[in-house]
């Protein structure tokens, strides 16, 4: 699997060339991206996108952790190359004296029985 890289937003150039990431960077990313793009948004896979953005304008309560989790979770089982999901925990935590939202994930990638750990920040 190959993407064009994009951090913090920005698609990345090299030179005239846009950067591309693959393997299981790519696969993070586009993970990433799916959770941060509003669900319908794209004009070109309805599918594509998650709900997240509207459950983090919802109070902090335990119910909208849990849908925040599961939200993330069906991010991940859509995700190209992620298999084995074995848990996803959503938390905000203090950046630069302001809360933020924090989700941590674990899961292997597909084909393989290595077990990956990764946390996602969303600026909202």
């Amino acid at each position: 699997m190959q993407d064009i890289l994009v951090v913090n937003g920005e698609v990345i150039w090299q030179g005239d060339d846009i950067f591309v990431t693959e393997g299981e960077d790519a696969i993070d990313q586009q993970a990433y991206l799916r959770a941060t793009c509003d669900l319908g948004e794209s004009i070109f896979y309805d599918g594509y996108g998650s709900k997240l953005f509207e459950y983090l304008g919802k109070p902090d309560t335990q119910t909208n952790k849990a849908l925040i989790e599961a939200e993330c979770m069906e991010v991940l089982k859509k995700t190209e190359g992620i298999s084995n999901i074995e848990s996803v925990a959503f938390e905000w935590v203090e950046i630069d004296g302001e809360k933020k939202p924090s989700l941590k994930a674990k899961y292997c990638y597909e084909n393989t029985n290595k077990k990956v750990e990764t946390v996602f920040k969303f600026a909202v």
